[in-house]
């Protein structure tokens, strides 16, 4: 008996010391979590600083909401604007999306110059009809030439609210479309 009393002190005394050396499972959970959420954002981080480098503004005619993808006028790094969002935009959107944190939207963001009120007239649609109507055309020309999910943008316009820095508001260069992060 005083045999089997020893015995199971040792058994005892042995699992305690095992059982020690575990983690608490919380705390691996909250390092495991942890470690994805940083690994995570970092590869947000660099997703998103390769798309800002990547990507420019897309400009448009005076007046008009059409994307000028032929159009030799406009072009984007050199190329034209349909080859600049084929292999240029929508690549780095889809990576870009793919590790966008859930709280985050792709913004894409028209703009008008200020000749033309913001507000319709009789002739005119208005700066701030038309600038939405220049991100919407952006909006689809992605959506349609790609997989991505429309749930990931979001549809602003500026009208001639937000010209470029040191670029006169009336200047036709502030007739563009301009994507973000949000």
């Amino acid at each position: 008996m005083k045999t089997l009393k020893i015995l199971f002190i040792i058994l005892f005394t042995v699992s305690t010391l095992v059982l020690a050396q575990i983690p608490n499972v919380n705390d691996v959970k909250k390092t495991a979590t942890s470690t994805v959420s940083q690994s995570g954002n970092a590869a947000y981080l660099a997703a998103k600083t390769a798309f800002n480098k990547a990507v420019k503004d897309i400009p448009f005619a005076v007046n008009s909401f059409a994307l000028p993808l032929h159009n030799p006028h406009y072009t984007i790094k050199g190329i034209d604007i349909d080859q600049f969002m084929k292999t240029v935009l929508i690549p780095a959107l889809s990576k870009l999306i793919n590790v966008l944190p859930t709280d985050k939207k792709v913004v894409i963001t028209g703009h008008a110059s200020s000749t033309g009120s913001e507000e319709a007239t009789d002739n005119f649609m208005g700066n701030t009809a038309l600038s939405k109507k220049r991100a919407e055309a952006v909006l689809q020309y992605i959506l349609n030439n790609s997989q991505l999910n429309q749930s990931k943008f979001k549809i602003e316009a500026k009208g001639s609210k937000d010209s470029l820095p040191g670029i006169p508001s009336s200047s036709s260069k502030n007739c563009r479309v301009s994507i973000d992060i949000q």
